[in-house]
C-alpha cells in the first residue's frame, strides 16, 4: 500500500501554470517529459536542472529514441528551455517556461486544421461516391 502524503515531500506548481499546460496539445511523452522537468526542477526548488536524453528515459520510463524527438518539440515549441548547453562533461540544462504567452500554441491549430480538412474531404468524396 502507497505511503503518499504531502509531509514527505511535494512539488509545488502555480495554479496557472497547471491550467495553461492542460490547454495545450502534447503527445503522452510530452506529459510525462513536463512532469519530469516540474519533478526536477520545482519539485527541488530549483529554476533548472541538468537533464540528458538519459535522464529523462529514466524518469518517465520511456526509451531514449522516443524522448529526444518529443523534448526537441516541446523545446522549439517555446514551452522548455535550455538554459545551458551540453558539454564534454555536463549536460544540457533545461527548464520549464512560465511564460506561457511566449508558447507556440501553433502546432495544436495546425492539427485541428488537418483535421477539419481530412474531413471535409472524406465527406466530399462520400457524397461523390
Amino acid at each position: 500500500m502507497a505511503n503518499v502524503h504531502p509531509e514527505k515531500g511535494f512539488t509545488r506548481i502555480a495554479h496557472e501554470i497547471l491550467e495553461q499546460t492542460m490547454k495545450i496539445k502534447l503527445s503522452p511523452t510530452q506529459h510525462k517529459i513536463i512532469l519530469a522537468v516540474w519533478r526536477y526542477t520545482y519539485g527541488f526548488n530549483r529554476k533548472d536542472h541538468e537533464m540528458s536524453l538519459s535522464f529523462l528515459s529514466e524518469a518517465t520510463d520511456v526509451h531514449k529514441q522516443r524522448i529526444k524527438p518529443d523534448l526537441d518539440k516541446i523545446i522549439d515549441r517555446n514551452i522548455l528551455i535550455i538554459t545551458q548547453e551540453n558539454s564534454a562533461r555536463k549536460s544540457r540544462r533545461i527548464s520549464y517556461n512560465k511564460e506561457y504567452d511566449q508558447w507556440d500554441k501553433l502546432e495544436s491549430a495546425k492539427i485541428l486544421t488537418v483535421s477539419k480538412t481530412a474531413y471535409q474531404e472524406r465527406k466530399n468524396l462520400k457524397k461523390n461516391i
